[in-house]
């Protein structure tokens, strides 16, 4: 912290705190809050964390600082959302940019709330056409890296295979052979 700057909390931070200065959209009330020991995973009173209430309001810059500092991005909340799901449903006009930023820090897009529903499914739902389009670029990428690591591994296999087979054969190679069998008793 500067030293020109005064912390935005001058007593120990309290539950409650870090919600309220994410809502007011105060990144340095946040970084205060933090550096004196709040919860980056602080929950409000639906079980929203600290990283949903920040997608909920659209602050990026919060939302970014939050995951460098450990905040759970697949956190849910008492309905079985994600931060990544409430991000799509915000009404900030920030809202996709939260969105890629979750995905792009690793957002689990597979996790269903308690409706059963995707972050995909609720950004149909709720028309949501740039926020669906980021998810399923997203999917689209996580399945080809999915295939090329898979292919990776069965490279690696047949690799190894052939080391273990070419090593089989110069071992029986390097094996006396057996001598005459002995004649069969009559």
């Amino acid at each position: 912290m500067p030293a020109n700057r005064t912390p935005a909390f001058k007593r120990a931070p309290q539950p409650g705190d870090l919600i309220d200065a994410i809502n007011m959209g105060d990144l340095n009330a946040v970084r205060d809050l933090l550096q004196q020991g709040a919860n980056v995973n602080e929950r409000d009173y639906n079980g929203n964390n600290a990283l949903s209430r920040a997608a909920t309001y659209g602050h990026l810059e919060i939302a970014r600082f939050l995951l460098t500092k450990g905040a759970d991005i697949n956190s849910r909340n008492k309905q079985g959302e994600t931060p990544l799901m409430v991000a799509v449903t915000s009404s900030s006009y920030n809202r996709e940019t939260v969105v890629r930023l979750l995905l792009d820090k690793g957002a689990d897009i597979d996790l269903q709330n308690n409706a059963g529903e995707t972050a995909l499914t609720i950004a149909v739902k709720r028309q949501r056409p740039q926020s669906a389009d980021l998810i399923r670029e997203k999917s689209v990428a996580r399945k080809k890296l999915a295939e090329e690591f898979a292919k990776a591994e069965r490279a690696k296999k047949r690799a190894e295979t052939a080391e273990r087979q070419k090593k089989l054969q110069e071992a029986a190679k390097s094996r006396p052979k057996p001598g005459p069998k002995p004649p069969k008793a009559a």
